[in-house]
């Protein structure tokens, strides 16, 4: 992937590259001088299941997003099995089954259009300035620093940012994925899985073309021993079987509580999962960074000058509903509260 060469100076950096960070570049006007880093090149793998809820499709389907997107099957529902409590549910739900590494790109490759796009670039440091924020930045062992007059901060769980600014620390857990290969058929769904001796998060399974994707969260500690006990016990209740094409893990982060939620200071902001957007219940994201992501655009577009206060604003509900779900993350790592919320949902 080519990209243009950095100049010194922007009135908007964005750091990460991801939902968050793509969202914002494609949505905020062609009159600011924007630029989109990211460490990485792209197309790159993202561990993740790849299901898009409705509320990701609402802004997705505006987009027109290419085929290619998409993962097999299509669409897809839930089925929750609370293995503590011997509960098992379907829900219709028509979930959007995607390729993880193809949506990102896609996403990419729109936001290209309206910034200057600079991979595999690293930002080591950061300096406030009266008028400017200078960035310190390393590419193909060359070093640089970047002025900016606002900083968009969309560097995910582990953002180096929000602690080494603002000192937020937020509980993270290991997500840890394998794929592996479809030896036995499963039904097309996608399996939220409760099991509080593996964790009090929850583990997933469902169908991706040719393979399966089994998952799960952990606390840190002990990860191998949680993913045997894991497989299993899908292999017991589901009778799982085939073999491991790949392993791969990344950091998520579980919120819990509101003051986990910083959406920004001054003249740096944050969205997606390093503003703590995300579902304490599920660990889904990728709906909190679309949707902060177009929210912060809109505050540039709106008012510029003060864009941090109408950001705040435009963001009120969905801090409101992060919080929803630290209450539901709450509800679910207990095998007695969850009970009950399933008994709910049957009656």
């Amino acid at each position: 992937m080519k990209s243009k060469l950095i100049s010194d100076g922007y009135d908007i950096a964005v750091i990460g590259a991801g939902p968050a960070g793509c969202m914002f570049s494609e949505r905020v006007s062609k009159d600011f001088n924007v630029v989109l880093l990211d460490k990485l090149n792209f197309p790159r793998e993202k561990p993740c299941g790849g299901m898009l809820v409705e509320e990701s499709q609402e802004i997705v389907k505006k987009l027109n997003p290419p085929d290619m997107v998409f993962s097999s099957p299509k669409f897809i529902d839930v089925r929750y099995m609370d293995i503590d409590n011997n509960i098992d549910i379907k829900e219709s739900r028509g979930l959007w089954n995607i390729s993880r590494k193809n949506f990102d790109y896609w996403l990419l490759e729109m936001a290209k259009e309206k910034v200057t796009f600079s991979p595999e670039t690293s930002l080591l440091d950061i300096k406030e300035e009266a008028d400017h924020i200078k960035l310190f930045l390393e590419r193909n062992g060359q070093r640089s620093i970047v002025k900016c007059k606002y900083l968009v901060c969309a560097d995910g769980a582990f953002s180096l940012l929000r602690r080494k600014l603002f000192n937020i620390d937020i509980k993270y857990y290991t997500a840890i994925q394998k794929w592996i290969s479809m030896e036995t058929d499963i039904e097309d769904v996608c399996y939220f899985m409760y099991n509080n001796e593996i964790t009090d998060f929850y583990s997933w399974l469902l169908p991706k073309k040719d393979y399966i994707l089994l998952g799960t969260a952990l606390e840190p500690g002990n990860i191998q021993g949680k993913m045997e006990m894991l497989e299993k016990m899908v292999k017991d209740t589901l009778g799982l079987s085939g073999n491991e094409i790949r392993l791969e893990s990344t950091l998520i982060l579980r919120p819990s509580s509101s003051n986990n939620i910083f959406l920004g200071k001054n003249n740096i902001f944050f969205i997606g999962e390093s503003a703590g957007l995300i579902s304490s219940s599920t660990g889904e994201g990728i709906s909190f960074a679309l949707r902060s992501g177009e929210a912060c655009a809109k505050a540039f577009n709106i008012y510029y000058e003060n864009a941090i206060e109408k950001y705040k604003k435009l963001c009120q509900p969905l801090v409101e509903e992060a919080i929803k779900k630290i209450d539901k993350g709450k509800i679910f790592s207990s095998p007695q509260q969850r009970k009950l919320f399933f008994d709910r949902k049957m009656s």
